[in-house]
């Protein structure tokens, strides 16, 4: 059987989304890509599906992954919130706003004169003591997603190991490298030109 090229392409298309979802300039931007990753992700099953099913031998070895797909916290959520984004007008994730917090350590009042915490950079202040500026960006969170009347809920663990719902790029990450693992087994098993 010849190397799998378009479930390859597929793989690769949502790696990219990922890179684009680390280099987001906006929520927007990242909320997109992410929805982009899940339509690319979906494809590299639906594309080995069409292109192993050639092989008399993958019916029995694909059982596995279809398990996976059905009981995988995980893989079942990509699948979901891929089928829920699609197919329906709910949204697949929420955004928690950024902040700036000011913390004064000496106890005391300080009069701040002026401050600026524009343009992406560090803060400036002009004030009659210390203070420590923080900044933290706003950031898009997954949420339970309902797909054919059933609620999944952001994943915590993927075969066994706990993950952190709340970095969606490691679970994007997570979930490529589980498809990349997949992909790449079926090669060793399946095709001559390895």
């Amino acid at each position: 059987m010849e190397l799998p090229r378009k479930p390859q392409q597929e793989l690769d298309r949502a790696k990219k989304q990922i890179q684009a979802m680390e280099s987001a300039e906006s929520l927007d931007d990242f909320e997109h890509h992410w929805a982009l990753f899940l339509h690319f992700i979906e494809r590299v099953w639906n594309k080995s599906e069409a292109h192993f099913k050639q092989s008399p031998a993958w019916a029995g070895w694909r059982g596995k992954y279809v398990n996976m797909r059905s009981r995988d916290a995980l893989i079942t959520y990509l699948r979901h919130a891929r089928n829920a984004d699609q197919h329906s007008v709910e949204e697949i994730t929420d955004r928690l706003p950024g902040g700036t917090t000011i913390s004064n350590n000496s106890g005391g009042p300080i009069t701040i004169t002026k401050l600026d915490v524009t343009g992406g950079g560090p803060a400036t202040y002009e004030a009659d003591g210390h203070l420590d500026i923080a900044f933290t960006p706003g950031k898009v969170k997954l949420i339970p997603v309902t797909n054919y009347g059933t609620t999944y809920e952001p994943p915590t663990t993927h075969q066994n190991q706990a993950i952190d719902p709340s970095d969606v790029v490691g679970v994007a990450r997570t979930g490529a490298a589980f498809y990349e693992d997949m992909l790449n087994a079926a090669v060793r098993k399946f095709c001559r030109d390895r």
